[in-house]
């Protein structure tokens, strides 16, 4: 009797296994199907598979950076993207990973991801519907758009928020890094920034936000910042290398 026990025991374990695995597979396949109906943009496709219960949370499964909302930032389809907004997606398994760093110190909220990607009907979207976290201020988003060259949102926001352009200015001619890694040659960081803001006056001066007077004061202003870096960068290079001089009570190295 207890052998017959521990041959059910042994099957019914058996055949549990296989039917998790099987659900697994099943999962795998129906996520690979999301993924691929929303970044081909087939808002049909997406509507009967989450219709059908297709999971649209983030979970700890996804690869890092990927979710069916990220996808649809991805795809740059504001109509996915409200549905599943719709359905409960999230852009992470738990709200308190928008802050995380990633190396670079910029939160990855669904909007900084828009800007820097260039999906800007997504960002539109966003903005538009009120849907930023608190890390999305109308500061931090000229900033990263200015860094990106995103000249589309730029324009986008200037003319959305006609109150925002005097901010705007002075977020143009303030330095601010997006990238925080302590190896990086902070010069050059902000060598670059200034041609990315002189890149953004020019684009600038074919839109009706300011005045030609204005556009040359700042582009005055901007080219004097550059100027100023690269004779400091130039001073830099110039410098022979720090060699430490060797420490005489220290020990030679084991051999």
């Amino acid at each position: 009797m207890f052998t017959i026990l521990q041959n059910m025991n042994f099957v019914t374990l058996f055949l549990l296994t296989i039917f998790l695995f099987s659900l697994q597979e099943n999962w795998g396949a129906e996520e690979n199907a999301l993924k691929t109906a929303i970044l081909e943009g087939d808002f049909p496709a997406v509507q009967d598979l989450v219709q059908h219960g297709a999971n649209v949370l983030a979970n700890e499964e996804f690869l890092e950076w990927e979710s069916p909302l990220y996808w649809a930032i991805d795809s740059d389809r504001e109509d996915i993207y409200e549905y599943l907004l719709e359905h409960g997606a999230s852009l992470y398994p738990q709200d308190d990973q928008l802050i995380i760093n990633d190396g670079d110190g910029c939160q990855k909220t669904p909007v900084m991801l828009a800007i820097r990607s260039r999906k800007n009907r997504i960002a539109r979207y966003i903005v538009e519907h009120n849907l930023q976290t608190p890390y999305d201020s109308t500061r931090w988003m000229f900033n990263l758009a200015i860094w990106c060259e995103n000249h589309e949102f730029i324009s986008f926001l200037l003319e959305y928020d006609s109150g925002s352009r005097k901010e705007f200015l002075k977020v143009l001619c303030a330095y601010v890094p997006v990238d925080c890694d302590e190896f990086y040659d902070m010069l050059e960081i902000e060598i670059e920034y200034w041609n990315h803001a002189l890149e953004v006056v020019k684009h600038l001066k074919k839109q009706s936000f300011f005045t030609p007077t204005k556009l040359g004061e700042v582009k005055k202003e901007l080219e004097e910042e550059l100027r100023i870096c690269v004779e400091l960068k130039k001073e830099e290079d110039a410098r022979p290398p720090y060699i430490p001089k060797p420490d005489p009570n220290r020990p030679p190295p084991l051999e």
